[in-house]
């Protein structure tokens, strides 16, 4: 039983990390994160 369990958590992650992976691009471009205040270095 045990054994199950984790090998559906490890799928479980690894699925989030490729899909995490596939967006990474496209989150860069989101504002989230970026607040009034934040401090730019260019």
């Amino acid at each position: 039983m045990a054994k199950e369990n984790m090998q559906k958590t490890l799928i479980g992650i690894g699925i989030i990390f490729l899909i995490i992976g596939l967006l990474w691009p496209w989150m860069g471009k989101m504002p989230i994160g970026r607040l009034p205040g934040d401090i730019v270095i260019d």
